[in-house]
């Protein structure tokens, strides 16, 4: 798998994110020779001062962003997306969190609009089966984001600080494609 270079020719709302703040760089394509099963690339973008209410302002577009480089490699049978958020913990979550950062990711799928948004782009809502009831699946990185708003009021309200709970620091798409070994 080859990268697809940019040629200085970045989406228009990544240069959009950028010009306001929100990016600290243009995205970054890393080829994965460290993989086993797969050949890859990861797309960075690295966020800047993402702090909740700009992560709350700033989530749609995003997603846009994630959908516009998955895109870019359409052909790819495999996609997934996540977010890396460092966690400002408190004395308690320092002590029950080992790990500062903490990985939103969303699931693996082969069309890009259905990786990042998820039910939305379905028409239904995703289910599965826990303890004999049928619950939501959380897959989409639209679902991830919801995640990371709500970091603050759920079960980790304890382990991270009040004022700023978190921080975002990246989104990366990750495209892999399963290795193709030559027939003998």
């Amino acid at each position: 798998m080859d990268i697809k270079p940019y040629h200085r020719e970045y989406s228009e709302v990544v240069r959009l994110l950028y010009q306001r703040g929100v990016l600290a760089g243009y995205p970054k394509q890393a080829k994965r020779d460290d993989l086993l099963y797969a050949e890859g690339i990861d797309i960075t973008i690295p966020l800047m001062g993402m702090t909740p209410a700009k992560f709350k302002e700033y989530a749609e577009p995003l997603l846009w962003a994630a959908y516009e480089e998955a895109k870019r490699y359409a052909e790819e049978p495999i996609k997934f997306a996540r977010f890396d958020v460092l966690l400002n913990r408190t004395e308690k979550g320092r002590k029950m969190i080992s790990k500062p950062v903490r990985e939103y990711t969303a699931r693996g799928h082969s069309d890009a609009e259905t990786l990042v948004f998820g039910k939305e782009v379905l028409g239904y809502t995703p289910t599965h089966v826990v303890d004999g009831k049928e619950v939501e699946m959380k897959v989409s990185l639209a679902d991830k984001v919801e995640e990371i708003l709500n970091i603050a009021e759920t079960y980790m309200k304890e382990y991270v600080q009040k004022q700023k709970p978190y921080k975002v620091l990246a989104l990366i798409i990750c495209i892999r494609r399963k290795f193709q070994y030559a027939k003998e």
